[in-house]
């Protein structure tokens, strides 16, 4: 009987160990997944702050890349009748419009006044000039650029809870809060340097958000890259050289380690990072020579050339 008991009691308790390594197996499988889903979330959460500082610290000089451009003909598109939409609307009414060919001659008549009327309110639309040199520094859409800010406000909010579940440090992350809120404020006071440098500031978080949630080495280097530029640009009006030569050569320090530490890119990726390495040492001589209008001409250029890495 006592060997019985025993049988019984280790049987028992070999399924209690099964079903207790099972749950914790789902447990374990489901923290991970809620991990990769959360990180992929603060992956686009961190790319949007990226995408939309760097646009507002280029709208206060009126720069914009080729990316930029062409979100706003996409948004155009979208918002009116445009030509592309109206092709597409012939293309798929072509075999009706054969069949019209054999209608009455009153009737076509009467579809050439129309296809005349529908000429006349065909929209023309075009790409803006991107010149750097003809720009108007003078004129900035502050409403715009504090529309942008209050955006940045609302999904600042959520942000902050996704970085908190990551454990990122809550002293980045009140930083975040502080220089937002002196943005907001520059911006009222349509005070551009201070507005450049609050933008400087909050893009040069991003690289240490980065560093904290996601584990894509290459990326957070290529960042951290565009970050010293973008401060280097933000202080051109202040007219400190020195300092924009000694951010310059941070970025050029962290862009030869980005190179050195890769060795398995692709032909077309590896062209682009020699060519971002050549337009920055030509930055970096624009600055040593301090033409402001040629800085901006190859700062545009090259943080062009470093989104499409």
């Amino acid at each position: 009987m006592k060997s019985k008991n025993w049988l019984i009691y280790i049987i028992i308790v070999t399924i209690m160990v099964a079903i207790i390594a099972s749950i914790i197996m789902i447990v374990r499988s489901n923290l991970n997944g809620n991990i990769q889903k959360l990180s992929s979330k603060i992956d686009d959460e961190l790319e949007y702050l990226d995408k939309t500082t760097l646009a507002m610290i280029n709208q206060l000089n009126n720069l914009k890349t080729t990316d930029e451009i062409q979100i706003k003909r996409t948004s155009v598109g979208e918002n009116s009748q445009n030509i592309m939409g109206n092709s597409n609307q012939e293309d798929l009414s072509s075999e009706s419009g054969k069949q019209e060919e054999s209608t009455s001659s009153s009737s076509k008549s009467t579809g050439d006044s129309n296809s005349n009327n529908k000429n006349q309110n065909i929209e023309k639309y075009y790409i803006e000039d991107n010149s750097v040199l003809l720009r108007d520094t003078n004129t900035i859409d502050w409403n715009d650029l504090e529309n942008q800010a209050e955006n940045l406000y609302d999904s600042w909010a959520t942000i902050t809870l996704d970085l908190n579940a990551m454990n990122v440090s809550s002293d980045d992350i009140l930083s975040y809060n502080t220089n937002l809120d002196n943005l907001l404020l520059s911006i009222k006071d349509q005070n551009k340097v201070n507005s450049a440098i609050c933008l400087a500031n909050l893009y040069s978080l991003v690289p240490k958000y980065m560093s904290e949630t996601l584990e894509d080495e290459k990326k957070i280097q290529i960042e951290n890259v565009k970050s010293s530029i973008v401060s280097a640009y933000s202080i051109v009006d202040t007219g400190k050289w020195d300092d924009i030569i000694n951010l310059l050569g941070n970025a050029e320090n962290e862009l030869k380690a980005f190179i050195n530490s890769s060795n398995d890119l692709s032909s077309i990726k590896q062209a682009k990072v020699n060519k971002s390495y050549v337009l920055l040492k030509e930055l970096i001589k624009t600055s040593n020579e301090k033409n402001t209008d040629l800085f901006y001409l190859k700062y545009i250029n090259l943080i062009q050339e470093l989104e499409n890495i």
